[in-house]
């Protein structure tokens, strides 16, 4: 299972998150492995995935996250406490 975390129910709206993805093989065309951010949770969850303000020390924005972001893509999702 690519999805390393609680159950996606468990997220709320308002959550602080942190992804982190580790590719193999290499992400294309970056040649990354690691990919790793922070942000607060904007939506709510749904079985697809969720939308995450991303923090502006990560390069800001807001992006929409996959629970299940392919084969070749370990994802773990952690809650940043308050």
């Amino acid at each position: 299972m690519p999805y390393t975390g609680p159950d996606w129910p468990e997220f709320r709206q308002g959550d602080r998150l942190h992804v982190h993805r580790v590719f193999d093989p290499p992400h294309q065309p970056s040649g990354s492995r690691l990919a790793q951010w922070s942000g607060v949770m904007v939506s709510e969850t749904s079985r697809y995935g969720f939308s995450l303000r991303i923090d502006d020390s990560d390069g800001g924005g807001q992006r929409f996250h996959a629970w299940d972001p392919g084969p070749s893509c370990h994802q773990t999702i952690t809650r940043i406490p308050h």
